[in-house]
């Protein structure tokens, strides 16, 4: 199984156990029933097999239960699988406890009671189901069996709903899907496990909370559930007891909420298990553990609300009244807790976060505005060394708050309207009392006091020369500042030099050589009007989006570990908020080829080296609700990195095999400056150690879950660090980073800036929640052979993530170059790993790009289809399980390499540049038609493929043998072209069965063979 860099909330909780004290005596064997034993744990990765159970009633002392993985037909078992018995100890075993079994393949252990009696229980990680029950042995349960059951956990749907007993039924159990006595994981899983609340509930409670399992790749379930590499993700079951808790139960419907300012909030309280007893609940409001204060919810402290003969499921609302604040605060948390409940129980979510909207806009002001520079030297106010009439046009805005503001997504309009000449790149934050000019363009160079510096992300800021207006607009569109220059009474913009505030940030705008301060001066981006800086030297980036992975670096010199991230919660090292806890900040060794953690939070960050750092949406996870939430903005008032800056590069042949691969000659660098760099600079700086570089820089891309590329034309983001690797044996030296030579200063969006290519395009592989694409580029300086523009593949940190990738030898790819000049036909293998997924589909876009005539086609070897992707939108099918066994492990966390050879990939992608001699132009199917499936005979799973002159209506049923419709594969409208469509047959028997297709008054059929 492959292992993971995972991070599991080890949150410290009060869990209340009621204990009865008296006399010790003997009970009789106590009458457990359905639902009592609830499945938390599923292994089938020999050595070491073994499973995990809830005890959701006290179970006496001497109690045997059994569990078996043989197959139940409704009466017996039946067919291959083995059995236990597990006795409880004398003293019997409470209510909540939990139960780890190993080993059960060959010689069981368990964590309590004894296994008194077993045949070997070799769970198959292509689908089993085990059953606990009660019965005179571990092979015979009691009669009525409908009694004897307690619960049942299958990785196989078909194989669970097998109507033969081959594997297991309901039939005759007791057991039902509806109660929550079934747990159903997805399809051939290696490994499963329970991470859901155990904090308390009742058993109702539980049963519902353990049933959460969720779709393949969902993210928001109770459980974690992957495949792997025959090594267990987890050493062992966790064993934490469960607290059980009595209705009637009483939470949150939800743990979380928002409104604006000046309105109301309705916080709901759920009666979630009733009795017939009457309860009585207060909702406090936790000023310590919030932001806002209850001045900011109208001195709100507590309310009692009240469920009188009320059933499950009934409600009541609190209405939380926020007050309108003057000036602006920014967005505030506040928390509420569900306490004093006059019966039953308290479960999760017990605590809610409200988050309340600022209605007041920030007091950021345009500053200073020039339209027009000077045709002559003096012209060149970005100081790139040219005067330009549109680069060296700009803005200069401040940010009069005594707080940062995240103003990602703002833009700048020229005429007033729509016309937008700049949006502020993702992760841009403007420090208290700071500036940040935006140039029209050019290469920006250094020098604008503490200023930050884009350029348009338009052609040009386009501003009108001696008269005009300007608006600032935040990312909802609201206007925040509109400016009018050159108007009646406003000073002329247009003559060479900027109109300015005077004074700066609360005066009306004047000719800036005429402010008070100016010495004569024309302009003065950056700086206030007598050259001075605004504000500290504060650098600072917005980090957005959600919970997860983000690859920093430092812009500034003797910066800490705690000086850059003490403001997110960390773990794992020491004087972290929790050092026992897995880690959250790692810097990648080339040498060891492994991720390695810092000593402690105040080791010194390296400039110019890169980090890996788990960004938590609580930055206090010790304290009740969510403090923090997104965005966050991640800062330091260091002084910038000297330039140059020095940081040591190596590639090392570590397996010895002459060549580099797996995790070998890869860098976790970063931008050591406060400032965009160029990649082009970056690569031919890392070229003066040695010429063999890929050309690629690899950012991780949080929104999307995998590493995307950065190469010629592109530029990095302050604080952005990234991937590079070199690809020779024996490189080791110190690459200087100039900052004068590196600076590109055009705003890059932190983790990427795409750089659009004219000539490529890309194939994704799609399950029902991730996708990953692999890109082909034409350029004239691409190789069919791997050559340094090629971009190697780094597999996703998140372990549920689909890895699409293309072949070359050993190597896996992210994306290949080739020739523009193509002049004979490729194929490149593509492999993919996608944990527990059976049914995906191949999409694709940017054919269009490619010269008239290139053809592009999917190679489906197994299925033995070759499809002309400008002919249909998405190719479906059903992946073998296992998938395929690769994954990143701990020995191997990038996972670059693949094996040798390509016999075994499934999936082709052919290009040919030209069409054979005369080939039909026209690419459209003649006729409409049905083909036959393939494979046929099958089992249990087909093929089936349609053709279609125009788009058309269409239906695509199964019928067996008696008239009998089994299932509808299509209906609907299909577009012209060749479609396919996958059946699973595996809920049903051998047979003949036919497909019937109908398109208008056309009829077509095939007879199809399903053969167990």
């Amino acid at each position: 199984m492959g292992t993971r860099i995972r991070i599991k909330l080890l949150i410290s909780a009060i869990c209340c156990t009621l204990l009865a004290l008296g006399l010790t005596v003997q009970p009789a064997l106590s009458q457990l029933s359905a639902g009592d034993v609830v499945f938390t744990g599923f292994n089938s990765d020999s050595p070491g097999d073994g499973f995990a159970v809830v005890l959701l009633s006290s179970v006496s002392g001497g109690q045997q239960i059994h569990f078996t993985s043989e197959g139940w037909n409704g009466s017996d078992f039946t067919g291959a699988g083995g059995s236990i018995t597990w006795q409880a100890p004398a003293g019997g075993i409470t209510a909540g406890t939990v139960l780890t079994f190993s080993d059960v393949e060959d010689v069981p252990w368990v964590n309590l009671g004894t296994v008194t009696d077993d045949t070997d229980m070799d769970l198959s990680g292509s689908g089993d189901v085990i059953y606990a029950f009660l019965g005179s042995d571990k092979d015979t349960p009691e009669t009525p069996s409908s009694s004897a059951f307690l619960g049942t956990i299958s990785s196989d749907l078909a194989l669970y709903s097998q109507p033969d007993g081959t594997e297991g039924t309901l039939a005759n159990t007791g057991l039902t899907e509806d109660g929550n006595e079934v747990i159903l994981l997805p399809d051939n899983v290696d490994n499963a496990e329970y991470i859901g609340d155990r904090n308390g509930n009742t058993p109702d409670g539980y049963r519902t909370l353990v049933n959460d399992v969720g779709t393949k790749e969902a993210t928001d379930d109770n459980w974690d559930i992957y495949n792997g590499n025959d090594v267990a993700p987890f050493p062992s079951f966790n064993d934490e007891s469960f607290a059980i808790f009595s209705p009637p139960t009483i939470a949150f419907t939800s743990s979380t909420a928002s409104g604006d300012e000046g309105n109301s909030v309705n916080l709901t309280v759920e009666l979630v298990q009733a009795t017939n007893a009457d309860v009585d609940v207060d909702v406090v409001f936790l000023g310590s553990s919030s932001s806002a204060v209850s001045s900011d919810i109208n001195n709100f402290s507590s309310q009692t609300v009240r469920f009188k003969e009320a059933s499950t499921g009934a409600t009541k609302n609190i209405s939380i009244p926020i007050a309108e604040s003057d000036g602006f605060e920014n967005t505030e948390k506040a928390v509420f807790q569900v306490q004093n409940n006059t019966a039953g129980s308290i479960i999760t979510p017990k605590l809610l976060t409200l988050t309340i909207n600022d209605k007041d806009a920030p007091d950021v002001v345009i500053n200073e505005l020039l339209t027009e520079p000077h045709t002559d030297a003096s012209g060149d106010v970005n100081g790139d060394g040219s005067r330009s009439a549109s680069d060296d046009e700009f803005i200069e805005i401040v940010n009069n708050e005594s707080t940062e503001i995240d103003i990602s997504g703002w833009q700048l309009s020229a005429d007033g309207e729509t016309n937008v000449i700049h949006t502020f790149p993702d992760g841009t934050v403007l420090g208290a009392g700071k500036a940040i000019v935006v140039f029209g363009g050019g290469t920006p160079a250094s020098g604008f006091g503490n200023a930050i510096i884009q350029t348009s992300t338009e052609t040009g800021l386009s501003f009108t020369n001696s008269s005009g207006n300007v608006r600032l607009l935040d990312a909802s569109g609201n206007v925040l500042q509109d400016i009018v220059y050159g108007g009646t009474g406003e000073p002329n913009a247009g003559d060479g030099q900027s109109v300015t505030r005077d004074p700066d940030i609360s005066g009306s705008f004047v000719k800036h050589s005429n402010a008070k301060g100016s010495s004569g001066a024309i302009f003065s981006p950056g700086t206030k009007i007598d050259g001075t800086a605004f504000g500290s030297a504060t650098y600072a980036i917005g980090i957005r989006g959600s919970e997860g992975w983000r690859m920093v670096s430092t812009p500034t010199s003797g910066t800490s570990v705690s000086d850059l991230f003490g403001g997110l919660w960390m773990q794992g090292i020491t004087g972290s908020d929790d050092p026992s806890g897995d880690g959250t900040v790692f810097s990648w060794d080339e040498a060891a080829g492994s991720f390695t953690a810092p000593a402690g939070i105040s080791s010194t960050l390296t400039p110019g080296k890169g980090y890996i750092v788990y960004v938590f949406e609580d930055n206090e996870l010790s304290t009740p609700g969510v403090q923090g939430g997104f965005p966050k903005i991640v800062n330091t008032d260091n002084a910038e990195n000297a330039s140059p800056v020095s940081i040591q590069v190596t590639a090392n042949d570590n397996d010895n095999n002459s060549t580099i691969d797996n995790n070998e000659g890869w860098n976790l660098l970063g931008n050591p400056f406060g400032t965009d760099i160029s990649v082009d600079a970056l690569i031919a700086a890392l070229k003066t150690v040695d010429p063999n570089v890929n050309t690629n820089i690899l950012v991780w891309n949080s929104d999307t879950d995998s590493y995307e590329t950065l190469s010629s034309g592109d530029t990095i983001a302050p604080f952005q660090a990234f991937f590079v690797r070199y690809t020779i044996d024996g490189v080791s030296g110190t690459v200087n980073l100039n900052r004068s030579n590196l600076a590109a200063n055009t705003g890059a969006t932190f983790y990427k800036k795409r750089n659009e290519t004219e000539s490529e395009f890309s194939i994704s592989l799609h399950g029902s929640e991730y996708s990953d694409p692999f890109h082909v580029s034409f350029s004239e300086g691409g190789e069919v052979a791997l050559d340094p523009h090629d971009a190697y593949k780094l597999f996703s940190l998140d372990p549920n993530a689909i890895n699409l990738y293309g072949v070359e030898g050993a190597n896996k790819l992210l994306k290949d170059e080739l020739p523009e000049n193509l002049d004979k036909k490729i194929e490149i293998p593509l492999g993919f790993v996608a944990p527990d997924r059976q049914e995906l589909r191949f999409k694709w876009k940017g054919l269009r790009s490619l010269p008239a005539g290139w053809t592009v086609t999917l190679i489906d070897r197994e299925l033995k289809q070759e499809v002309d992707l400008s002919r249909i939108s998405e190719y479906k099918f059903t992946a073998d399980i296992p998938l395929n066994n690769d994954s990143p492990t701990k020995e191997d966390p990038l996972y670059a390499k693949t094996s040798e050879g390509n016999s075994d990939v499934r999936f082709v992608l052919a290009i040919n540049p030209g069409m054979a001699a005369g080939a039909s132009d026209n690419k459209l199917p003649n006729t409409v038609k049905l083909n036959p499936n393939y494979p046929n005979p099958f089992n249990p799973r087909t093929t089936l493929s349609f053709e279609l002159t125009q788009e058309s209506d269409v239906t695509l049923t199964i019928w067996n043998m008696i008239g009998q419709k089994v299932t509808t594969l299509v209906d609907g409208v299909r577009e012209a072209g060749e479609h396919t469509e996958s059946w699973n047959a595996s809920n049903l028997p051998s047979g003949i069965y036919i497909a019937r297709f109908e398109v208008g008054t056309q009829v077509f059929t095939r007879k199809m063979t399903l053969i167990k």
